[in-house]
């Protein structure tokens, strides 16, 4: 049996979704049984409180400061102070790492988180220094300093613009592969015909349907964007989900909407309710992008985390699949050039739409996990299939 051990804390649920999206594809990729994969969340499960609370910081900050958030992933791009910060991890959370190394023994380690880089090479090179160290980059334009260690084995990006990054902070090219954002194999599956899905889940499929999400805690003004799309005017139909923000969920759920609309909490079958969507509103989360690329549907960005998610607005609008509508008003704008006055979609739907199909990379965590199969010696080479930068 091989075993694959996961870094990553839950700052955000992006680093998660990813380990499990890489862990799904490779137990898509063995027969049953040949592998074991751990996630451990690095902060949490290698040291005690208050340090193992450090990650539970970032959701109130993003929330309630998000420029506090912006100012700090700035200001910690010296290389004085990323040395300070490595030094931390290493001294707080290293002895708890190793102890997991010793006990897990993985045949592959692989970081899906920034902070969880150069620490963890320095760890591994005391503990275990054969263990091949993979770091997949989960941010799809501005990824920090933090995330680059010359000494990982492997790194696998979302994008060349991160590729560059990497070989500009001293990883070399030839360990470089452009793989994409690791989604969950599920996205690849097709989902069904679009009215179909309409229907099931209680919708007119003769009107666009505007899938609104802001991620599993349901943030971001939902609220507002759903209100101002229902005054509109425009014949479409809306799916409000709330994810984990129940009072979100009883605000809009008992309230009389004027155009046919569902109200969810949070659910687990997000692929079919995007195959169903004409269009999604929604943060500017790294997975959701890729997921909503992959479905083929254009995006309205309406929030975003100053720092890493600023180049994911910048990196999915430049392509000319996404609308950056910070507030609702501009949510209704952009709605309006993609559907007419009867609810056809515009020239300009399909361009977009196409150019979301275009950037969309579904086989991302199958990419990756055959490379992680590759050095964890369970198959022969595969020929390449992305480019190295």
């Amino acid at each position: 049996m091989k075993r694959f051990l996961f870094l990553m804390t839950d700052t955000g649920g992006g680093h998660r979704a990813a380990a499990e999206a890489l862990t799904a594809a490779l137990e898509q990729m063995t027969p049953p049984g040949t592998i074991a994969c751990r996630i451990v969340d690095f902060m949490k499960e290698t040291t005690r409180a208050p340090f193992a609370r450090a990650g539970d910081l970032y959701g109130p900050v993003v929330n309630y400061a998000p420029w506090l958030w912006g100012l700090s992933f700035y200001a910690t791009y010296p290389r004085p102070l990323r040395r300070l910060g490595t030094w931390y991890i290493e001294r707080v959370h290293g002895g708890g790492l190793a102890r997991i190394l010793r006990e897990e023994r993985p045949d592959v380690v692989v970081s899906v988180h920034g902070l969880a880089t150069t620490a963890v090479a320095r760890v591994l090179r005391r503990v275990a220094p054969q263990t091949p160290f993979v770091v997949v980059v989960t941010d799809l334009s501005i990824a920090h300093p933090f995330w680059f260690c010359p000494d990982a084995t492997a790194y696998y990006v979302p994008s060349r613009d991160v590729a560059e990054r990497a070989q500009r902070h001293g990883v070399p090219a030839e360990r470089i592969t452009i793989a994409g954002q690791p989604i969950h194999p599920r996205f690849r599956e097709p989902q069904g015909n679009q009215a179909a899905l309409k229907r099931a889940f209680g919708l007119p499929p003769e009107r666009p349907l505007v899938l609104i999400m802001g991620g599993g805690e349901g943030t971001g003004p939902i609220r507002a964007q759903a209100e101002t799309i229902a005054q509109s005017g425009l014949p479409l139909s809306m799916m409000v989900i709330c994810g984990r923000n129940k009072r979100l969920y009883q605000r809009l759920s008992t309230r009389k909407w004027a155009i046919p609309t569902i109200v969810c909490g949070f659910v687990r079958d997000i692929p079919a309710r995007m195959a169903a969507a004409d269009v999604l509103v929604t943060k500017a989360g790294p997975g959701t992008i890729a997921e909503a690329l992959t479905a083929g549907r254009p995006l309205l960005i309406g929030k975003y985390i100053p720092g890493q998610e600023a180049g994911n607005v910048s990196w999915v609008v430049d392509g000319g699949a996404a609308f950056y509508t910070p507030n609702p008003h501009d949510v209704v704008v952009a709605l309006q050039r993609l559907f007419d006055a009867q609810g056809r979609p515009t020239p300009h739907y399909a361009e977009m739409a196409a150019n979301a199909r275009r950037m969309a990379q579904p086989d991302a965590a199958l990419t990756i996990a055959r490379g992680l199969l590759n050095l964890a010696g369970k198959m022969s080479p595969p020929r390449p299939s992305v480019v190295a930068v």
